[in-house]
């Protein structure tokens, strides 16, 4: 039980910090105003690779803004009888109570106090050109998170994010990339009030924190031998082509769908892509893989990867009258030309729900000789069914003819589906696309 107290209780002290400093100001009796201004509204501080070699591994993230240096004045105004006595700013949020709980920095501040002096109020003014100076180092407080900066830890969750959409780390590293956080900054002033005894004013103003990480374009995957291959030679340029999936999509023309079955409904994969490598991708229909394409290699001049399917919904007996879900997926691994092996690591790109129910067509029996599944479109050549749960890619599997033609919505052409084939189907690119399925390719992870 001792334990639990213990971990319990400075949560419970953050909490009641941070809800009792969003009141602002907090002026306690003893103190007529205070006022804090801040002369800008976001400041900057820039991340870079220290390290002169222009190997990725050899990655070195540093600080390149040491300290910020921010604008500031203000005034707090005690009551007649009253003297005043401090102040400080701090970067996060002062509390009378909790005094700098929610502070992770803070310094003295030559605030202008005004006094009740000869029967009238006297300040000495504020020396315009001051500014608080803040080294960034000091802004990095784990148990205050909502209030503290680390500058390197955002560059690392926004290389995360870009690395989660499909990006690479060459491709993170070698550009620039910048985040921006909503902070506070303020004042805590007292006025003498009696022997011992202090009122106190708490306020505080936003501040905007841009953190911005400045790419490295020389950066590679490799070492490089530096009497023989220069910075901005065409050598090293051609070596560091990125290589980046920007975006994959799966529309459904029939997201939902009440009607007689058998019925091809169709939808449509499309991945865009910008610099030089290769990608495999798969769609999966409720966690199982339904098509796994061959490894396509693609340059910065490719055309878009569109891929047009026709799903063919069965009529399997009176249970089909219920209503069904599928969930559809679509994954994709990608790497850049100037990496070895195959991309083995999936990352998910969309994923789009439908729903149908079905009705028996006439003459179709119950548990009727349709079994459903994926016929692959190839701009205009003929795809075979992908039965499941296969989830290889046989390149020397010769396409077949297929049995039956099946109708699609209006947008993809026609497709057919071979009944007694089991094998995945094959994908064949069109024509000058710039893509090229590779001969044969490993079990993929």
């Amino acid at each position: 039980m001792k334990k639990i107290l213990r971990s319990m209780l400075p949560a419970t002290i953050a909490v009641l910090a941070s809800s009792a400093a969003l009141a602002n100001p907090i002026i306690q009796n003893g103190i007529e105003s205070i006022d804090l201004d801040l002369g800008v509204n976001q400041v900057e501080i820039h991340v870079h690779n220290s390290n002169q070699s222009n190997f990725l591994g050899d990655l070195s993230l540093a600080l390149q803004t040491t300290h910020l240096d921010i604008p500031a004045g203000g005034s707090v105004k005690c009551s007649k009888g009253n003297d005043f006595n401090s102040a400080r700013i701090g970067f996060g949020a002062f509390n009378p109570t909790f005094f700098d709980a929610l502070v992770v920095h803070k310094t003295d501040f030559p605030i202008t106090g005004i006094e009740w002096t000869g029967g009238q109020w006297l300040g000495e003014a504020m020396d315009p050109n001051y500014a608080y100076h803040v080294p960034v180092a000091s802004l990095k407080d784990a148990a205050k998170p909502a209030y503290q900066v680390d500058p390197l830890a955002e560059v690392e969750a926004m290389r995360q994010a870009y690395v989660n959409n499909g990006g690479t780390d060459l491709g993170f590293y070698r550009t620039d990339h910048e985040v921006v956080l909503d902070r506070k900054v303020s004042v805590h002033a007292t006025c003498w009030t009696g022997i011992s005894t202090n009122a106190i004013a708490t306020k505080h103003v936003p501040l905007s924190v841009k953190v911005v990480y400045d790419g490295d374009e020389d950066l590679a995957n490799f070492k490089l031998n530096a009497q023989l291959v220069t910075p901005n030679s065409p050598q090293l340029e051609a070596a560091y082509i990125p290589f980046d999936v920007t975006s994959g999509k799966i529309l459904a023309y029939t997201p939902v769908y009440i009607g007689s079955c058998p019925k091809d409904l169709s939808f449509r994969s499309t991945i865009k892509t910008n610099g030089e490598g290769a990608l495999l991708y798969r769609v999966l229909e409720n966690g199982q893989v339904r098509y796994q394409s061959p490894l396509i290699e693609v340059d910065k001049n490719s055309d878009d990867i569109q891929e047009d399917y026709v799903y063919e919904l069965e009529w399997d007996g009176p249970v089909s009258l219920q209503k069904k879900d599928r969930e559809f997926v679509l994954k994709i691994a990608s790497k850049a030309a100037n990496e070895d092996g195959y991309p083995t690591f999936y990352n998910e790109f969309d994923r789009v729900d439908w729903s149908h129910t079905c009705t028996p067509k006439l003459k179709v029996g119950l548990g009727g000789s349709n079994g459903g599944g994926i016929l692959i479109q190839n701009n205009g050549q003929q795809g075979q069914q992908v039965p499941a749960p296969s989830v290889g890619y046989n390149s020397q599997q010769p396409a077949q003819t297929p049995a039956r033609a099946t109708t699609t919505t209006p947008e993809p052409a026609q497709a057919t589906r071979e009944p007694a084939s089991r094998e995945p189907a094959t994908r064949t690119p069109a024509p000058g696309a710039g893509r090229t399925p590779a001969s044969s390719m490993p079990d993929p992870q």
